[in-house]
């Protein structure tokens, strides 16, 4: 009668029970550190969410305390010009002695509007003859007209003739002949516009190859400011933003989306009229994932190879040769020899 190794079928059962302990706990791995790898990233975008934040209130302070100093400035420098003509009224059509004045007040323009809304004189004779209704730029001192007591300063914007940066600024003369503008190029504040744009503040955290940072004007859906430069000016997915704009402004958002034949890992949060935007490459969190279950693997196998080896020994040592041992003895006993008809095994069972 043929038998059944002993050692053959432990070894047989210990490996299907390796191989189900080894998929489950895998399986089980996997999902439990993709899921942490989530979390991770999800607190992680909180705080770079807070810090961005923080980081534009700075910013827009600094920036909306420099704009209303600078225009205090240009009405200074208007009202300044203003009084020098009040007291030498001739120099009004003197070209050459405006652009003096020009350059002691340190302006780059001066105009003289009659009261019809027409500049007549001023440092550029190109611009003699537009008026107030002349674009964009031009109108918004329209209202001076209807009103004398105003001084009014204006957002920096492209001058209508040449389209560079400018700031103006216009007061009534005294005698209420007309009113006089004096433009200024805020180089200081262009510049520090700039430092503190939204793209520079992007620009400014060092990311990892697999995240991408974007922030989105909601308004429009464009990208203002992102960590991949030239993403800006881009449309984003309404998807995105209105899935974001059903929660509350505070709320951390993760989803996943597909772009440009690649799967996304993508957290949102809105922060005032924008949207805020972390991704990640979901192959990168994957991968992590695997690397993790191979490496349990690795531990697996390698204790369970220890432990079945010791349990391999442990049954040649206590069983197997025990059992050689007995079978010996039996055979003797089977040929008739009965002087010795015990066996110390050290096992109960035996």
């Amino acid at each position: 009668m043929k038998g059944e190794s002993i050692e053959k079928a432990l070894f047989f059962k210990s490996r299907i029970m390796v191989y189900t302990l080894v998929v489950l706990l895998i399986s089980i791995n996997f999902i439990f550190y993709l899921k942490i790898l989530h979390g991770q990233q999800k607190e992680r975008s909180e705080q770079m969410f807070y810090q961005i934040g923080q980081v534009i209130e700075i910013n827009e302070k600094d920036l909306s305390s420099e704009r209303e100093e600078f225009s205090e400035l240009c009405i200074q420098k208007a009202d300044m010009v203003s009084y020098f003509v009040e007291h030498e009224p001739d120099v009004v059509t003197d070209l050459e002695h405006i652009r003096e004045l020009a350059e002691i007040m340190d302006v780059d323009e001066i105009h003289f509007f009659n009261t019809e809304g027409e500049i007549y004189a001023g440092t550029h004779p190109q611009y003699y003859g537009y008026t107030v209704y002349s674009g964009e730029q031009m109108n918004f001192f329209e209202q001076m007209l209807y009103d004398t007591s105003l001084k009014l300063c204006q957002d920096i914007m492209p001058n209508t003739a040449e389209g560079k940066e400018m700031q103006y600024a216009a007061v009534w003369l005294s005698d209420k002949s007309g009113f006089v503008q004096i433009g200024m190029r805020p180089e200081r504040l262009l510049s520090l516009m700039e430092e503190k744009s939204l793209q520079s503040t992007v620009g400014s955290i060092p990311f990892e190859k697999k995240e991408y940072f974007h922030i989105i004007d909601i308004t429009d859906g464009k990208i203002t400011a992102s960590s991949v430069s030239e993403m800006v000016g881009a449309d984003f997915s309404d998807e995105v933003i209105l899935s974001q704009s059903r929660r509350s402004p505070g709320t951390v958002q993760q989803l996943h989306r597909n772009y440009n034949g690649k799967r996304f890992c993508v957290y949102t949060q809105q922060y005032e009229n924008y949207l805020l935007i972390h991704t990640y490459v979901s192959r990168y969190l994957a991968i992590e994932a695997i690397v993790s279950s191979v490496i349990l693997l690795t531990g697996i196998l390698l204790a369970t190879i220890s432990v079945i080896r010791l349990f391999i020994r442990y049954i040649n040592r206590h069983i197997v040769d025990n059992l050689l041992a007995l079978n010996e003895k039996l055979k003797k006993i089977e040929q008739g020899d009965l002087e010795e008809l015990s066996i110390d095994t050290r096992i109960l069972e035996f």
